[in-house]
């Protein structure tokens, strides 16, 4: 009988765990974004994941973080892989109507030059403007390029939204990603997108969570944001930080338990308990940027705020976008600095922050010399080299006290120079980015552009010889002027914002620095002074 009532009470709920609603390790948990007007449950899985501080339409975004119930038999997940979601929000904007032809009456075409044939017209014309994102298919477009999305749901209405479904996958090719999409429209309002993404194994369970999520939005007139006008105040009374909107965006992005430090060039965001690092982080980023200034005086002065990033560890290293097998990385596009904190803590050893600090130098060089330049990157070897050259900074009472040997480069160019297996001079100084970054010698190619940094600084024979002496400033003073120049003529052509023809006036830049950096050096001269020289290098 027992067994018989069993197998009952089984038949009665098997069905009901088939239908039940998306399952959550831990549940859900209610949140209010009133400066969204925006009300919805989410999975305590889904833990905050930080925004990238120039991102103009992802205002929320969370990452799933598993939780362990028992032992698992399945490899963890790696961070880059783990299902996300985002929110989305589009504030309605018509588009711009027609341009007004100025003058008087119908314009009479331009005569062209004597001096202006085939070759002019043959020049590219801008491109039309980019009609403004005002709708999720202007946002698909537009953001989601690589995206096809399939509707496959529509009809619920909600304070006077409308909903729609779609399932998200790459156009082209294959990929082990999978896209899926909710969004909530109010005519000529506001549109809100809640996206998710996994791998395609997780796609069907994560969508269930995904769907509980945006299916139980409700949506009010999003509300000012108190902590902004605080903020603006404060930046009022501290006019020696520059760009306070700026900065506001920043510090606005942040929940969960980042915090946020302002310096007088900076804005370090971090996620790391360990406030004496934080501390030193704040005075030193300050005091090797005077260092650079000294070396590298910038085009023009800079306006910018450089973002400092410093994740809790390398898995949220990773989470936040961290290049496979790096430890941290200047990304021009969102111009922000990131890395995670390194420190190595060991029991019963004395705790070593070095790691970081090699990082923090090596990237905060590649973010200075971007807009001293005029937001130009030189050379890689130059570059790259520069940037492990200062990872040897020693900072004390605000002041580079010492350049030491990159103890991460030393012994790879060392051995490489000891079999003959260095690059020539002649060639790796012309490398671009992809020679400089092929896999098979990537490793290589950054100890000696640190070697040859720290050579052409620290030799005595460099110092004081009347060519050698003046290659590093020769090449970034003519770098600076090139640059200047093939800016103008884009500007004079209106191509300007041409990614193509701003990638070719940068190359000739490049190319110019390097000859007049290098006129009349004795190349197999230099070399095999450099080489002496770097293996008698001690740590």
């Amino acid at each position: 009988m027992r067994l018989r009532l069993f197998a009952l009470f089984l038949a009665w709920i098997v069905p009901l765990a088939a239908a039940a609603p998306a399952h959550a390790q831990g549940g859900y948990a209610k949140q209010r974004y009133p400066q969204h007007g925006l009300k919805f449950e989410l999975a305590r899985n889904y833990e905050w994941l930080a925004i990238q501080p120039n991102e103009e339409w992802v205002v929320l975004q969370w990452i799933y973080q598993e939780r362990s119930s028992g032992v698992s038999k399945e490899k963890p997940r790696s961070p880059s892989a783990a299902p996300r979601m985002q929110v989305v929000r589009i504030d309605y904007r018509g588009d711009p109507g027609p341009a007004t032809p100025g003058g008087l009456g119908p314009s009479t075409p331009k005569e062209p030059a004597e001096d202006e044939g085939e070759e002019s017209s043959e020049k590219k014309k801008p491109e039309p403007p980019v009609l403004p994102i005002n709708s999720w298919e202007r946002y698909l477009d537009q953001k989601l390029g690589r995206w096809q999305a399939t509707e496959i749901g529509t009809g619920r209405e909600r304070d006077g939204y409308e909903s729609s479904e779609y399932e998200l996958q790459v156009k082209k090719g294959r990929s082990s990603m999978k896209g899926w999409a909710y969004v909530w429209n109010k005519s000529r309002t506001r549109t809100f997108i809640v996206l998710g993404w996994s791998i395609d194994k997780d796609w069907k369970d994560q969508g269930k969570i995904w769907r509980r999520t945006a299916e139980k939005m409700r949506f009010a007139e999003p509300q000012p944001d108190p902590e902004v006008e605080k903020l603006e105040r404060y930046y009022k009374r501290k006019p020696k930080f520059k760009a306070p909107a700026y900065r506001i965006r920043v510090r606005g992005s942040l929940d969960g338990d980042w915090e946020a430090e302002d310096t007088e060039n900076y804005i370090i965001i971090h996620n790391t308990p360990d406030q004496p690092l934080v501390r030193r982080i704040v005075r030193d980023m300050e005091s090797i940027r005077k260092e650079y200034v000294k070396l590298f005086p910038a085009a023009s002065e800079i306006e910018a705020v450089s973002t400092v990033r410093i994740c809790a560890d390398r898995d949220e290293y990773m989470q936040y976008g961290g290049p496979s097998g790096s430890a941290g990385y200047w990304n021009w596009v969102t111009e922000e600095l990131v890395l995670y904190d390194g420190t190595k803590r060991e029991k019963g050893k004395k705790t070593d922050k070095l790691d970081t600090f090699i990082v923090l130098y090596h990237e905060a060089f590649h973010q200075y010399i971007h807009y001293s330049a005029g937001k130009l990157s030189p050379h890689t070897w130059f570059n790259e080299g520069y940037g492990d050259y200062f990872s040897g900074a020693l900072i004390k009472g605000g002041k580079v006290k010492r350049i030491l040997p990159n103890r991460w480069r030393l012994k790879t160019i060392q051995n490489a120079i000891r079999r003959n297996r260095h690059t020539r001079w002649g060639e790796i100084i012309e490398y671009e980015k992809p020679q400089y970054y092929n896999r098979a010698k990537v490793g290589q190619n950054y100890a000696q552009g640190w070697s040859m940094v720290y050579f052409l600084n620290k030799s005595k024979m460099v110092i004081n010889h009347p060519k050698w002496s003046l290659i590093l400033p020769t090449y970034f003073d003519v770098l600076k002027a090139s640059w200047i120049t093939e800016l103008a003529k884009l500007v004079a052509d209106g191509m300007q914002d041409d990614r193509e023809e701003r990638a070719k006036g940068q190359l000739a830049a490049r190319q110019s620095a390097h000859a007049a950096a290098f006129e009349g050096v004795d190349l197999a001269e230099l070399e095999a002074v450099w080489a002496k020289f770097v293996c008698e290098i001690k740590l």
